[in-house]
């Protein structure tokens, strides 16, 4: 299951730059112990959040900015909104969660991802850095 995903880029990562994770053949992927898988996992996780803040160098939100990062195997989506977290309501906050986690888990290549360690992290702060919301999505 894991290969697939691998081979496939894992979400935005090209093939060239996978090779930076050792682009192990399918036997050798099957063969690999968890550890192991939870190390590529991190390398490409890491490509991933690359190719995430690349992107989003491209774009201007004045409303919004968006950065990523790795943690071990955990990609960290780190959002900065031009507003102060008193703004946001409350049911607004609950809901964050379960639409997170519901569009995060309708992309199979994710839940490849954290069948082998990966997780996902949403870090949300106001214009003045306070966070507002932190959301680690770890299984689907």
């Amino acid at each position: 299951m894991f290969a697939s995903a691998f081979f496939l880029g894992l979400a935005t990562a090209s093939t060239r730059s996978a090779s930076n994770c050792g682009n192990p053949t399918l036997n050798e992927v099957n063969q690999m112990s968890a550890g192991a898988r939870l190390e590529v996992t991190a390398c490409m996780q890491r490509l991933t959040a690359d190719a995430l803040n690349a992107e989003a160098a491209k774009r201007h939100n004045p409303q919004m900015t968006m950065t990523a990062d790795v943690e071990g195997a955990t990609l960290r989506y780190n959002y900065r909104l031009a507003l102060d977290a008193r703004q946001i309501p409350q049911a607004r906050l609950s809901a964050m969660l379960p639409m997170l986690k519901e569009d995060l888990c309708a992309d199979g290549r994710v839940r490849i991802v954290m069948s082998n360690g990966g997780k996902y992290r949403y870090i949300f702060k106001d214009r003045s850095g306070q966070v507002i919301r932190d959301v680690l999505i770890d299984r689907c």
